[in-house]
């Protein structure tokens, strides 16, 4: 009995652990939206930034956001993805550092697209708020069926 509890509290305890770093990470991603460009040039004077390169930015922390919502409704439970899934079939620090990791590199990749391509920030927010809000719709259907 005594046990079980302790694997409960460990469980619990892993969760906020996972929802607290996500939730870090979104925060210094929302803080690197908001913060203003500077010339290279002037360095005192703000950059004027397109509409468009600041939604890329939102879309990345929204992008981030929906993905900590998923795994934060799915960390400790049984996992579809076999590339995620544990040896017990669960969500772990592993799957979870997988998927984060393939998230950070997509977006490290669309920076770097921007800095040669422009024109492609439109189509790269609309893309990253689209599947921050399917991550965040799967993560409110695992809530509701828990």
């Amino acid at each position: 009995m005594f046990h079980s509890f302790v694997s409960l509290c460990a469980a619990t305890s892993r969760r906020w652990i996972t929802l607290a770093a996500a939730l870090v990470l979104v925060l210094s991603l929302s803080t690197m939206a908001a913060a203003e460009p500077r010339s290279e040039w002037l360095p005192n004077r703000p950059v004027k930034e397109s509409k468009w390169k600041k939604a890329w930015k939102w879309s990345a922390a929204a992008l981030m956001a929906g993905n900590a919502m998923d795994v934060a409704s799915s960390y400790g439970y049984q996992e579809t993805n076999g590339v995620l899934r544990s040896a017990n079939g669960q969500l772990n620090q592993r799957g979870t550092a997988i998927k984060f990791g393939v998230m950070a590199g997509a977006l490290v990749g669309q920076y770097y697209l921007l800095k040669q391509n422009p024109e492609m920030e439109k189509p790269l927010a609309i893309t990253n708020f689209a599947v921050g809000a399917a991550f965040s719709g799967i993560a409110v259907r695992n809530w509701k069926v828990r």
